[in-house]
């Protein structure tokens, strides 16, 4: 029995989700499913046709994406974190400092 290369990306993705605990929960199997197989396509690209290797460019934000949504990059959101529909969330007190600059005038936008 032949034994399974497992690439760079691949490891990294495996190596996260193992200390993350996320295979705890079953509902998480398929998107560490498709990470994986993200990860396995990035790092097949490396002997692939110059080609394929720049299709497998385009799977790294497919990954992160991925990623992030299970929670698994420094730059993810916590569960914890303020939901603000991808706006940043306002500071009052930064706020009423703009709007005192401004003679209180409210933007438009």
């Amino acid at each position: 029995m032949a034994t399974k290369h497992v690439g760079e990306v691949e490891a990294a993705v495996l190596k996260a989700v193992d200390a993350s605990g996320l295979m705890d929960d079953p509902r998480n199997s398929g998107a560490v499913a498709v990470a994986l197989s993200y990860a396995r396509q990035i790092d097949d690209s490396e002997r692939a046709s110059s080609e394929d290797r720049t299709k497998a460019l385009y799977l790294g934000p497919h990954l992160l994406k991925t990623l992030m949504t299970l929670g698994l990059t420094p730059g993810a959101p916590s569960d914890d974190a303020p939901k603000t529909r991808g706006r940043p969330k306002r500071n009052k007190a930064v706020m009423d400092g703009l709007r005192a600059i401004n003679g209180g005038l409210e933007s438009s936008g």
